[in-house]
């Protein structure tokens, strides 16, 4: 008997051994994007209306000549500047099913530019699958929604169009409603 208890020992001792690092799937954290403090919903919003007339103006941008874009199965609004030559585009993804940031955090490594941000207290990323002088950063709205802003390259040198960028979404911010 007692040769039975000593290889019962030794094999819970070699399980013991051989367990003592928790195994389990991958660590998705790097996948997951930053919770939303303070959602804001964007269903039922027209991306034309996120900038008012002001701000427009103080952004450089023509209100005049607004253009909207349903490209992608998106809408989407695009006003060009009134002197310097770039544009700002804006979209929203209110799809639940894309699961906001976190779709886009998941394909991170497909992106030759991927860089976090937070944009007045909004998870937000900076992505490019080209690398240029544009400018795209996705907001995360809430868990589920994205907006998505994009400045063409100023014509004008000297000009960052990330800044422009950011500058756009902090007005857009004000302009959205608290998540219900």
């Amino acid at each position: 008997m007692r040769p039975l208890v000593s290889v019962a020992l030794a094999g819970l001792v070699m399980l013991v051994g051989c367990t003592g690092g928790s195994v389990g799937p991958a660590s998705t954290s790097q996948a997951l994007a930053p919770p939303v403090a303070q959602p804001k919903e964007a269903r039922g919003v027209d991306p034309c209306t996120l900038l008012t007339a002001a701000q427009l103006d103080t952004l450089g941008l023509d209100p005049t000549r607004v253009q909207r874009d349903d490209s992608a199965g998106l809408v989407g609004c695009r006003w060009p500047s009134k002197v310097f030559g770039f544009s700002v585009s804006s979209t929203l993804d209110t799809e639940p099913t894309r699961k906001g940031l976190t779709s886009l955090y998941s394909r991170r490594a497909g992106y030759p530019l991927f860089e976090p941000l937070q944009i007045d207290g909004y998870p937000a990323v900076h992505a490019e699958l080209v690398i240029s002088e544009d400018c795209t950063i996705y907001v995360g709205l809430s868990d589920t929604q994205v907006l998505d802003v994009r400045t063409g390259a100023p014509a004008r040198r000297g000009q960052d169009s990330c800044s422009i960028t950011k500058r756009a979404i902090s007005a857009m911010l004000t302009n959205l409603p608290p998540q219900r």
